[in-house]
C-alpha cells in the first residue's frame, strides 16, 4: 500500500493538474452529501463516479463520466436549483471538452487538464466577482434581510444561537463583508497578492462555513478545489506532502477490513439519516 501512495505521490508531484482533479471530485461528494437526496439515483452516481476519479485522477474516461453526471443532475433538477450546481456545471462544461479532445491519450489527457486550469481560474474571478458586485444593493445592507447577517448567525450557531451583535455592528458587518468578498478577486489577480488573497478567501470560507448547518459549506468545498491552479509549486508540493501523510495515516488506520467496513457502512447510514 506504501508503494502504492509513493507512485500517486510521484504523479501529482509530476503532474499537478492531478491535484486539483482530485480535489474537484472531493468537491463533488462535499455537494451531494450536502444538498442531495438519498432516493435520488442520480446523487448515488454522481458520489460513486466521484469515488472512483478519486482512485484513478489520470483517467480522462472518469473524469468525463462525473463531468457528464453532474450535468444530468443539473438538467434533471433545472431551474429549481441552487447556483452553486450552476457553478460546477459550467466547470464541469469545460473540463468534459478538455477530455473529449485527448480522451484516447494519457499525456494529451493531462496536458488538457493542464491547459484548462486557465479556464477554471478565470471563471473563479469572474463569478466571485460578479458574486460580489450583486451584493452592491439596499436588500443587502439591510440587517433586517441581509444574508450576511442571518449566515454570520448560521455560521456561529455551533457556539451560540443568540444574536448578540448591536444593530450597528450588524449594520458594519454587511460592509466587511462586502469588501472582503470585492477584495478577494482583486487580489488573486495579481501574482504580489496572490497568496494574500487566498489566505483571505480561505479563512474567510472556513469562517463562514464553521457550523454544519451553514448554508456556505458546500460551496466552500467546491470553492477549494477552484483554488488549486492558484497555488505556486512549492505550495503545490506542500500539499502533496501533506496529502501523503494523510494517506498514510488512513491506510493505517483502515488496514483492516473489519474497521474500515463497518465503519463504511456507519458513514452510509449517517448520510441516510441526515438526508432523510
Amino acid at each position: 500500500m506504501n508503494d502504492g501512495i509513493e507512485r500517486i505521490t510521484r504523479d501529482y508531484t509530476k503532474h499537478p493538474e492531478l491535484l486539483f482533479v482530485t480535489m474537484w471530485a472531493i468537491a463533488h461528494i462535499g455537494h451531494f452529501l450536502r444538498k442531495g437526496s438519498a432516493l435520488d439515483p442520480f446523487v448515488w452516481t454522481a458520489m460513486f463516479s466521484a469515488v472512483f476519479l478519486i482512485a484513478k485522477p489520470w483517467s480522462g474516461r472518469r473524469l468525463a463520466l462525473l463531468a457528464i453526471v453532474q450535468l444530468a443532475y443539473l438538467f434533471k433538477e433545472m431551474p429549481f436549483t441552487d447556483n452553486h450546481l450552476y457553478i460546477m456545471a459550467f466547470i464541469n462544461a469545460g473540463l468534459l471538452l478538455a477530455v473529449i479532445k485527448n480522451l484516447s491519450n494519457k499525456k494529451g489527457y493531462l496536458n488538457s487538464i493542464k491547459q484548462s486550469l486557465s479556464y477554471t481560474s478565470i471563471a473563479l474571478l469572474l463569478i466571485y466577482f460578479a458574486a460580489a458586485f450583486a451584493k452592491l444593493n439596499s436588500g443587502f445592507f439591510d440587517t433586517t434581510y441581509s444574508c450576511a447577517v442571518s449566515m454570520f448567525y448560521d455560521s456561529i450557531s455551533v457556539f451560540t444561537g443568540e444574536k448578540f451583535l448591536s444593530p450597528g455592528l450588524e449594520s458594519l458587518l454587511t460592509f466587511f463583508i462586502a469588501g472582503t468578498e470585492l477584495m478577494i478577486p482583486i487580489l488573486l489577480l495579481f501574482g504580489m497578492t496572490r497568496n494574500l488573497g487566498m489566505l483571505i478567501l480561505i479563512l474567510f470560507h472556513l469562517g463562514i462555513s464553521i457550523s454544519l448547518t451553514a448554508t456556505a459549506l458546500d460551496f466552500t468545498i467546491v470553492l477549494f478545489a477552484l483554488i488549486i491552479p492558484f497555488l505556486s509549486s512549492k505550495s503545490r508540493r506542500e500539499v502533496i506532502s501533506s496529502i501523503n501523510s494523510l494517506s498514510r495515516y488512513f491506510l493505517n488506520l483502515t488496514s483492516s477490513s473489519k474497521v474500515f467496513l463497518p465503519g463504511l457502512f456507519f458513514l452510509g447510514l449517517l448520510f441516510l439519516k441526515a438526508a432523510s
